[in-house]
C-alpha cells in the first residue's frame, strides 16, 4: 500500500521492520492530508515526521 500511496501522492512513508508483513484492507482518501496518520491508526503503530508533507516512517510502538 505504502508504493502505491507514493505513486498517487508522491509522499514517501518508510515502514520499520516487521510492519512490512502488516496487511491493511481499507480504502483511503489520496487526498488525505493526514495519510500517513491514518495508516499508522490502522495498523496500530507510530508515525514520525521526517519530511512534512513529503517523508514518513511508520514504526512500532
Amino acid at each position: 500500500m505504502v508504493k502505491m500511496i507514493r505513486e498517487k501522492t508522491g509522499i514517501q512513508i518508510d515502514l520499520a521492520e516487521g510492519l512490512e508483513k502488516n496487511l491493511i484492507t481499507t480504502r483511503i482518501n489520496s487526498n488525505e492530508p493526514d495519510i500517513a496518520g491514518e495508516l499508522a491508526f490502522l495498523c496500530g503503530c507510530k508515525c514520525e515526521t521526517l519530511v512534512k508533507g513529503k517523508h514518513y516512517r511508520l514504526y512500532e510502538k
